[in-house]
């Protein structure tokens, strides 16, 4: 009996006694979580006082974000933090940009600027998406840490630094930076634990904290962020900011654009300058719509300032003519949503004999993403609808499986406003706003006066969209037909000049250049000696040496390239190429003799493809060299080529991945080009 009494006294104490020991993953995100003597930061420090309580022995690693989740992921480590959570979160953080002395009041503010982010940030990646969809053209520098990014701005090597906000606001206190007035989208970030007993424990004493306002939780922020609720994103005030939006909408499209006749495209032009005034008179029924509301919303003074701080941005407010055809249904979706007095809301998008959701507020818009719709599912009407319980209308539209997918994805609706958008007569999107199930609101007349004036806009500005797509679709048909006329007066096979756009493609996508603008190089990098076309063939094929008066005539094909492409803004990155590709970056190149960033960054690019492909390709009088020697050639000089002719960071794009040069140009290789190859 002493024995077993011993037993369980033995065991009793064990369990007393006993600690977790727990490997934990971080990196560094100021304040978050960083490194100096030791781990430290707001993060750390909570867990550390997690920990504390229930006893863990914690073990933190701390490396970069992506060796850390790969740790995570093979199940090498118990704990990551800081990461992405839906709840329980410790702390909210947006974007936030900073410049040295240029304000920043619009996203096209940063076009062909030089950016600062984070290596692997999720705001890196948020702020690419956002340029790339409003086809704002930049470069990107990666650093490793936002205090690194902020000593490059000060020394004036970059132009704008893409920090987060959090971090924005301790270290800009540092440096004599201008934030800029723009806001974007927030993210939640916390702990996340493999064990899902540890993860309650973590979830469970994370709400206490919050709770009491004497915790950890508060003295922590306050030790980082001076006062505590420096760190939490206050949500604006919706309603205010709708309006304020609705507003930029009035005075977006107030400046006509001025299209130039083109004789061969005439016709369609004509069709842009009438659409562009059916949007003006649209334009002027919003504005007395709006002038009706404005008696309606807050007579506030301070709002009536953020008004007018708003109105004064309007100079760059037609740049969002160009922004995609969904960001722009997006903007329209959710600037009108708080203004009607919705609850939900969904946009749809209609392509052939299909239709898909595009974005919506309080509904799951991932599973409605991966709904298999047909158009004749959708509501059946041409007008502006209220319809009440529009499942019940969908029980008529379409199969059971898949109105069943469909109620899984959205909430109760009590009554939606339904605005379908129509070009040509053929329905293109539509806009769903939802009143919640049980809500004392409801849809008026007066909401379906601005519905309509909203549906009138949204009409106008996707025809105009769609018809400068056919516009610009066009134009790269013609350049197309350009390059290869140039090639054959010049004795050379197409192979050449489509490589020079696959090659010149690889070295913007690497450089992280906007979506748009890698496209524009891709399609116009084959008209860099589009110029040609105006030199005498004799002297492009002459088989012995040129004499120097031969050479100045050559030379002239950059300049000769403007009779095609000058006075045309669809042609501005060709034109660029085709004047600049044989400009050098530390000077001496023609024809103008320009250095560095005086020289567009396209034509630098094209300028190495170029190079590349003319080294590899076979001349009449020698063969082609092989990737080694064009390689070594271009990284090491050979008394003709040097180094320091090329960007130092196209360089080093080709320096990191001339093998993949190597396999594009030996796929693509076809029939041997025969291109004369002089570097003047």
């Amino acid at each position: 009996m002493k024995k077993l009494l011993l037993y369980f006294c033995v065991i009793f104490i064990g369990l007393a006694t006993f600690s977790l020991d727990l490997k934990v993953g971080t990196y560094s995100d100021f304040p978050n979580s960083f490194y100096t003597n030791e781990n430290t930061g707001v993060f750390t420090e909570i867990l550390k006082d997690i920990a504390n309580e229930k006893g863990w022995n914690l073990t933190i690693y701390n490396d970069t974000k992506e060796k850390i989740n790969n740790m995570f992921f093979n199940n090498r480590l118990d704990i990551i933090y800081p990461t992405l959570v839906d709840s329980n979160f410790i702390i909210k953080d947006s974007m936030k940009i900073f410049t040295n002395s240029e304000s920043i009041i619009s996203i096209f503010d940063l076009k062909n600027k030089w950016i600062g982010v984070k290596k692997n940030s999720i705001f890196y990646k948020q702020i690419k998406d956002i340029l790339n969809k409003n086809n704002v053209r930049c470069i990107f520098s990666e650093y490793e840490s936002y205090d690194e990014i902020f000593k490059e701005l000060k020394n004036k090597k970059i132009d704008i630094a893409v920090v987060s906000k959090n971090a924005g606001l301790i270290l800009a206190n540092k440096y004599n930076f201008i934030e800029s007035r723009l806001n974007f989208s927030e993210f939640k970030f916390g702990i996340i634990a493999k064990d899902k007993t540890i993860q309650e424990n973590i979830n469970d004493y994370i709400i206490k904290i919050k709770e009491n306002p004497n915790s950890i939780y508060y003295k922590t922020l306050k030790k980082y962020f001076n006062k505590k609720n420096n760190f939490i994103l206050i949500e604006k005030d919706i309603y205010i900011y709708s309006f304020f939006i609705f507003a930029i909408i009035v005075l977006f499209f107030s400046r006509k654009k001025h299209i130039k006749k083109n004789k061969k495209i005439l016709k369609l032009k004509e069709t842009l300058e009438k659409e562009l005034y059916d949007i003006k008179k649209s334009l002027e029924n919003l504005e007395i719509e709006k002038q009706k509301l404005s008696t309606t919303f807050s007579t506030d003074k301070k709002a009536k300032e953020s008004l007018k701080s708003i109105i004064d941005i309007n100079s760059n407010i037609s740049e969002y003519m160009n922004i995609d055809e969904d960001l722009f249904l997006t903007d329209l979706f959710r600037t009108s949503l708080n203004l009607l007095g919705a609850d939900y809301g969904s946009i749809q998008k209609f392509e052939k004999n299909k239709w898909k959701f595009v974005d919506s507020i309080g509904h799951d818009i991932n599973i409605l993403k991966n709904l298999d719709l047909d158009r004749s599912y959708s509501v059946r009407s041409n007008e502006i609808k209220k319809i009440n319980n529009i499942m019940k209308e969908n029980e008529s539209n379409m199969p059971l499986n898949v109105l069943k997918d469909l109620k899984e994805a959205t909430k109760k609706i009590k009554t939606t406003l339904y605005i379908p958008f129509f070009v040509n007569q053929e329905k293109v999107a539509a806009i769903t706003y939802d009143i919640k199930e049980n809500s004392k609101k409801d849809f008026f007349g007066y909401d379906i006066t601005i519905s309509r004036a909203f549906k009138e806009i949204g009409e106008s500005i996707l025809k105009i969209k769609r018809q400068n797509k056919e516009f610009r679709n066009a134009y790269i048909k013609f350049a197309n037909k350009l390059a290869i006329v140039s090639e054959a007066h010049d004795d050379v096979t197409g192979n050449h000049i489509y490589r020079v756009g696959i090659l010149s493609e690889f070295i913007a996508e690497k450089m992280g250049l906007n979506y748009e603008f890698v496209e524009e190089i891709k399609n116009f990098a084959p008209l860099h000696d589009v110029g040609k076309i105006f030199i005498p063939i004799g002297i492009l094929n002459k088989k012995g040496r040129l004499t120097r008066d031969e050479f100045d005539i050559i030379k002239k094909h950059t300049t000769e390239a403007r009779k095609i492409l000058e006075d045309n803004k669809y042609f501005k990155t060709a034109l660029n190429i085709a004047l600049c590709h044989h400009e050098k970056f530390n000077g001496g190149g023609y024809p103008y003799g320009i250095r560095g960033s005086d020289i567009p960054i396209e034509a630098q690019i094209v300028a190495l493809a170029d190079i590349y492909d003319a080294l590899r390709s076979e001349r009449p009088y020698k063969k082609g060299f092989s990737h080694k020697k064009a390689t070594e050639i271009i990284l090491e000089g050979d008394g003709r080529i040097k180094p320091e002719h090329f960007n130092p960071k196209v360089l080093e794009v080709f320096r990191m991945y001339n093998s993949e040069f190597e396999e594009i140009y030996d796929s693509n290789a076809g029939e041997k080009s025969k291109r004369k190859f002089f570097i003047f």
